[in-house]
């Protein structure tokens, strides 16, 4: 058929039009199977977010229904423009630790400040996320090489851990972002551990342990379920127990947190690293799982799909978001084909969000720090490290390096040490020129 020959174009076609040029790519030949394999991973995941969503946002030292708040619209956004079709966004750990340590002190308790203080962070980190993915300097990420984002990592899981201690002994000790001083300050107050919070938190990480090696997607949703059923039945506030309290029912409109421009300038370090070390957290993930799935990961178009997650959780008086490495396993093993799959994630949280949040008030505390121990623990990989230090010792030292600066001197300070670390690698290697050919003359190889 000619051009001539081409039917017209009526008021009917147009909308079929306007959707093809604004639906997303995993759109095109969407079918009734993806929908259903979609479905039930998106379900999959949801049972695993909402114990971490409120864990992590506690360990960001905010109220834990922000972490219901940031599952919500961010995960909409994702979708929209995302490349991975099993990358789950949402809060992670790390990113919330980073979080507690430039909201933390600013807020001086205030939860309300610290709300308000959340979303701008949230909306610095989207801005840059978005304006490196438009200028295409999603290479950028490469600074953070594997080494630095290993001991990192590490470091900053064992930091993570560490801060959750008194929660789980039921005692007050002032946040930290690095071991000594969370060490220091546990040791102060480990004579003064409540019984009955140290029974539930020891309680909870046996249940967790044991039950994540048989039902691993499920096990932290039971234990959130049965905890908070038995601090009901049994009263456990009135024993001295620390529980969430009243949690407030419904989303809230979407609006620009009220911070000073003292805070904004405040908050950019903070916002500069997060971006960075959340960005590059979830491509790995991304990129890993797409060589199994064959899928195309673009890594300016993750940039613009997380950036715009993040502008949308700071709207929604969230957190800042990320990819996470085991929500995204499990979507993939569930068996997720698209970004759909963070839709129906995200539909399940608002769910959550209206009409369940007034049964968390019993939920114990020291279920939360349960939770957040047995999940970040994972992250701790000082086997790799070991390897990398026998296989390449200049990138191993990077990483060791890494790791005991994120220890030692918190986890902002870590990171960039990394860094500088990774590229005075690099540094010296070109100094050195090329390395010589290989040879197979026996002396040498003694």
């Amino acid at each position: 058929m000619s051009r001539t020959d081409a039917p017209p174009r009526t008021e009917a076609t147009r909308p079929a039009r306007a959707w093809a040029r604004l639906r997303p790519a995993w759109a095109r030949g969407y079918g009734l199977w993806d929908l259903r394999a979609d479905a039930l991973a998106g379900l999959t995941v949801a049972v695993l977010l909402v114990p971490q969503a409120l864990a992590y946002a506690s360990l960001a030292g905010l109220p834990p229904v922000v972490g219901l708040w940031a599952s919500t619209l961010p995960l909409l956004a994702y979708a929209l423009v995302g490349t991975s079709g099993q990358l789950a966004i949402g809060p992670v750990a790390i990113v919330a630790l980073l979080t507690a340590s430039a909201v933390g002190p600013r807020a001086d308790g205030d939860p309300v400040t610290a709300v308000a203080l959340a979303g701008a962070l949230a909306l610095l980190v989207g801005a840059l996320q978005l304006l490196l993915g438009l200028l295409r300097l999603g290479w950028i990420t490469r600074v953070l090489t594997h080494p630095v984002v290993l001991g990192f990592t590490s470091g900053a899981a064992i930091v993570i851990a560490l801060t959750q201690v008194p929660g789980l002994l039921g005692v007050e000790a002032p946040r930290s972002g690095d071991a000594l001083a969370a060490v220091t300050a546990l040791g102060a107050r480990l004579g003064e551990a409540h019984p009955a919070s140290l029974a539930v938190g020891a309680g909870a990480v046996a249940l967790l342990l044991v039950g994540g090696r048989l039902l691993p997607r499920a096990t932290p949703l039971l234990v959130l379920v049965v905890a908070t059923g038995a601090s009901a039945v049994l009263g456990l506030a009135s024993l001295g127990v620390s529980v969430v309290g009243p949690v407030p029912a419904g989303l809230p409109s979407p609006t620009l947190p009220a911070v000073e421009a003292a805070d904004v300038l405040a908050l950019a370090p903070a916002a500069v690293a997060i971006a960075l070390i959340g960005f590059a957290e979830g491509l790995s993930v991304a990129r890993a799982l797409a060589q199994r799935t064959g899928d195309e990961v673009r890594a300016d178009r993750e940039l613009v799909a997380t950036g715009l997650a993040n502008l949308a959780a700071g709207t929604v008086r969230g957190l800042p978001v990320a990819g996470g490495f085991s929500r995204s396993a499990v979507n993939h093993q569930a068996g997720a084909r698209t970004p759909l799959s963070g839709v129906v994630t995200a539909l399940l949280m608002v769910v959550v969000a209206l009409a369940l949040t007034p049964l968390l008030a019993p939920l114990p505390e020291p279920v939360l720090a349960a939770v957040i121990v047995t999940a970040v623990l994972r992250l701790v990989d000082l086997r790799g490290l070991a390897h990398l230090l026998r296989a390449t010792p200049g990138e191993g030292i990077v990483g060791i390096v890494t790791l005991v600066a994120t220890l030692g001197l918190g986890v902002e300070p870590g990171l960039a040490t990394g860094v500088v670390a990774a590229l005075a690698l690099r540094g010296w290697r070109r100094a050195r020129g090329p390395a010589p050919p290989p040879t197979d003359r026996p002396e040498d190889r003694r």
